[in-house]
């Protein structure tokens, strides 16, 4: 059980830090933009754009800046993803309802919660663990298979894309069955029926401010708590992390509920 969560959380770390940077960094240069076009499938921007975040993590130095680490990893992901269209799907159909402004906002509150929940992890990724099942593609839109592989263990991961002015663009991961898009709009769904759309931006910003406030840390000395207690608080912090993502039940805590 607790390879099944360690991968899962190295995994799904990485790639939901993918579409974290994605959000955090739009603004990519249109050289690089237009080298994603129509002669690009899916299935190859998902190889390529793997190898090379693991290539850069693996030669990152310590003595580097966080943000420098992230710069040369923006460069490699930030025009494969599709953050408007996301936030979109996150709403369903109350994005029809809302303004133009508030759509605006939305998007800029729900990407920087993404960027701020998930930029740490995608730099802790040094080593391969997926291959690739192949790929299907039906006129504008396309879905990427994959599969983790850890200590025996293997779980299915799905990249759904969608094709813009001939470039591809994941919009949607589902893993396990489990789409992160499906699972968002369940969640705000919920809040907006209780709380109303400018309730669930008020949850949305304060996760945000909660990343800003210092976190507490609580001194243990090795007399206190030995390696195999400090192993399992590690792997129940896991389980929860993956809980978080996974489960609509539990993912209303992680927005304050």
């Amino acid at each position: 059980m607790r390879g099944v969560v360690k991968a899962l959380t190295t995994y799904l770390g990485f790639y939901l830090g993918l579409i974290a940077l994605a959000l955090s960094w739009r603004g990519a240069s249109p050289a690089y933009a237009e080298e994603t076009s129509l002669e690009t499938s899916p299935l190859k921007i998902i190889q390529e754009t793997t190898k090379q975040v693991i290539e850069v993590n693996k030669n990152f130095e310590s003595k580097q800046s966080s943000r420098e680490h992230h710069s040369k990893l923006r460069e490699i992901i930030a025009v494969h993803f599709d953050f408007n269209e996301m936030a979109k799907r996150s709403l369903g159909s109350y994005w029809l309802k809302i303004t133009d402004e508030e759509r605006e906002e939305f998007v800029d509150v729900f990407s920087e919660l993404l960027a701020r929940t998930y930029l740490s992890r995608i730099d802790k990724i040094r080593s391969d663990i997926v291959s690739f099942n192949g790929e299907k593609i039906r006129q504008k839109k396309a879905i990427v298979k994959t599969i983790i592989n850890y200590e025996g263990n293997s779980f299915p991961i799905d990249y759904k894309f969608i094709n813009k002015k001939g470039h591809w663009l994941v919009y949607d991961v589902v893993i396990e069955n489990i789409g992160l898009v499906a699972n968002y709009r369940n969640e705000f769904a919920g809040i907006i029926r209780k709380e109303k759309f400018s309730g669930l931006l008020a949850r949305l910003k304060k996760k945000i401010r909660d990343f800003n406030k210092p976190q507490k840390s609580v001194a243990h000395s090795p007399a206190q708590e030995s390696p195999r207690a400090s192993i399992g608080k590690k792997f129940l912090a896991q389980a929860v992390f993956i809980q978080q993502l996974c489960t609509p039940k539990d993912a209303l805590v992680a927005l304050g509920k």
